[in-house]
């Protein structure tokens, strides 16, 4: 059951380099576009809601889509290099003075997940392709380094690095992957929610 989670997890990651990135040939080939846009690893908080209302608006210029796929596939890469030690979670609180995140840990099930799907009665209750389920709405603690970094999505399609202090502006409305290791969170990623 968690390999499945886990692959349906890694399964919507993809789906959105892949969407962002299309096949190798342009994974590269935005690569290469790095040099000539000269872009950094992250983005200035304002150019996030510019690129979501370009993006949303369909005005994004050629420039513009390089430089979020380049960064897509920086994020994407190092969010891979991670492995699979994570769970998804909803953050309630961040407290950066002692480096704690307070959070409630949560199965996110998606049709694959037939067993649990019936189990709960839930068949009808996902619209969308997926279900979030609390059980035991049990908040935990959990620390995280000055290095932790923190992934989030642009439009539901590019995955973009940015500073972990900018989370407080989405946490309340979002899921996460917390990516942990020896008890620490060393990232952070924006799930895609359909």
């Amino acid at each position: 059951m968690a390999k499945k989670k886990i692959a349906s997890l890694m399964l919507i990651g993809a789906v959105v380099c892949l969407t962002a990135c299309g096949d190798k040939t342009n994974i590269s080939d935005s690569v290469e576009k790095t040099e000539e846009v000269n872009v950094t690893s992250n983005l200035e908080q304002n150019e996030y809601e510019k690129y979501d209302e370009l993006y949303d608006s369909g005005n994004l210029s050629d420039e513009d889509t390089a430089k979020l796929e380049t960064l897509n596939t920086e994020a994407s890469q190092k969010i891979a290099s991670l492995g699979d030690s994570f769970f998804v979670c909803e953050i309630n609180s961040i407290d950066f003075d002692n480096n704690t995140i307070n959070y409630n840990k949560v199965e996110w099930l998606t049709d694959e997940d037939e067993d649990k799907i019936s189990e709960l009665g839930i068949a009808d209750d996902m619209p969308n392709g997926y279900y979030v389920y609390d059980e035991s709405k049990e908040e935990e603690n959990i620390k995280f380094s000055d290095s932790t970094e923190f992934y989030r999505l642009i439009s539901s399609l590019y995955l973009l690095e940015d500073d972990l202090q900018n989370i407080n502006d989405i946490k309340d409305s979002h899921y996460f992957n917390l990516y942990t290791d020896n008890d620490t969170v060393v990232a952070i990623q924006e799930v895609y929610q359909p």
